[in-house]
């Protein structure tokens, strides 16, 4: 499934990093946990995570333009193991309502999504998954986060610059930032873990 012939909309990152996601983000799953991935793009994370662990409920979701080709390559490489993806804007009340109407929501997972989205639709998201998530419920964040108490590397102050020219309101998110606002949703911070290209893993889970 590494293959980029074989995917609509590959990314060749998600191949790079699903392996040393995997490896963090396993110890945060449970048999049987019902994952809601917000930003699920090709579906390369849903189906790699799902091999390892085919006990796991993924449900995939994404925006309008990104279901066909998600609901493509999802049916072509492991029929029947999905649901149908769902579309969801984090800033469309009616969306994230249908969220709120799935059961027993276990974790909620997105990568490389919150400097693509403007600050706004991150307060969207994380509002979001403080409601539809269980008390207990992991929230799990990959990508690329500054910190006031460590230097930027170079990589990073190139690649925000980039996200800034490309789209306003783009831009990597500050790490003190995202656990100040999921603090006062209710959760704690379990593990801020580095991964390879300067990327984070952290790890939420829902106090109350």
């Amino acid at each position: 499934m590494d293959d980029q012939t074989t995917y609509l909309n590959y990314a060749p990152a998600a191949d790079r990093n699903k392996a040393p996601i995997w490896s963090v983000l396993n110890n945060y799953l449970k048999d049987n946990d019902h994952v809601l991935e917000v930003g699920s793009g090709s579906g390369q994370h849903a189906l790699y995570f799902s091999s390892q662990n085919p006990t796991l409920n993924w449900q995939c979701a994404d925006q309008q333009e990104y279901e066909v080709p998600l609901k493509m390559n999802l049916e072509a490489l492991n029929p029947g193991g999905f649901t149908s993806p769902i579309v969801l804007d984090v800033q469309n009340k009616r969306h994230v309502e249908r969220i709120k109407n799935l059961k027993d929501l276990d974790v909620v997972y997105t990568a490389n999504t919150l400097h693509i989205m403007n600050w706004d639709a991150c307060l969207s998201f994380f509002s979001m998954v403080g409601s539809v998530l269980r008390v207990g419920g992991r929230c799990c964040i990959y990508g690329p986060f500054l910190y006031e108490d460590r230097p930027t590397t170079e990589s990073n102050l190139q690649f925000n610059e980039w996200l800034r020219q490309r789209s306003a309101g783009s831009a990597i998110r500050s790490f003190e930032d995202v656990v100040r606002v999921l603090h006062g949703l209710g959760f704690e911070l379990l593990s801020d873990t580095d991964m390879p290209a300067n990327n984070q893993l952290l790890v939420f889970q829902k106090q109350r």
